[in-house]
């Protein structure tokens, strides 16, 4: 009794949400990797339908929160690493891209991991590149095939991450 009343884990999306005070788009499931299919591309070349019923899902919050007002941009972030942000982001950029033009940006300045997963050769600028000025749009972005997703990679680590994102240039 006394190790759960310690424990201050948060079990369940309905905790989550009385203890936050918001609503949860979605919850997505606990899932391994398919051999040969990254996480990360899931949704698109997996075979998991309750991963990809999820990630629609949680697409279809975020189109229907924006009736009023369409959100042309949405932001994933945690407290903490390896929360999934880098699998929710992509799998839900491949969904988006599903319904329209869409553009997926890797901010992770420190641990940058999207280009791999997606297949840049890592030679490409990115974002990093993009707000100091070393390269245009155009050369930071590329097409993943058969899709209307666009990705903009963190590009070269820079030595302070935080001094780029907090810059005005940003």
């Amino acid at each position: 009794l006394l190790i759960e009343r310690l424990n201050n884990k948060v079990k369940s999306s309905h905790e989550a949400e009385s203890k936050l005070g918001v609503r949860a788009v979605g919850v997505l499931p606990i899932t391994r990797a398919e051999k040969g299919v990254p996480i990360e591309r899931m949704y698109r070349e997996g075979n998991q339908n309750a991963f990809s019923e999820s990630i629609r899902t949680i697409r279809s919050s975020v189109l229907l929160s924006g009736l009023q007002s369409p959100r042309k941009v949405v932001l994933l972030t945690s407290s903490i690493p390896d929360e999934g942000k880098t699998t929710l982001a992509s799998n839900l950029a491949f969904a988006f891209a599903q319904v329209k033009k869409t553009l997926l940006i890797e901010a992770d300045m420190r641990r940058p991991k999207l280009g791999r997963v997606l297949g840049d050769d890592g030679k490409r600028p990115g974002l990093s590149e993009f707000v100091t000025g070393q390269a245009d749009a155009g050369k930071c972005i590329f097409e993943i095939a058969g899709s209307d997703l666009h990705v903009m990679v963190a590009g070269r680590v820079p030595p302070n991450p935080l001094e780029l994102i907090s810059s005005p240039q940003f």
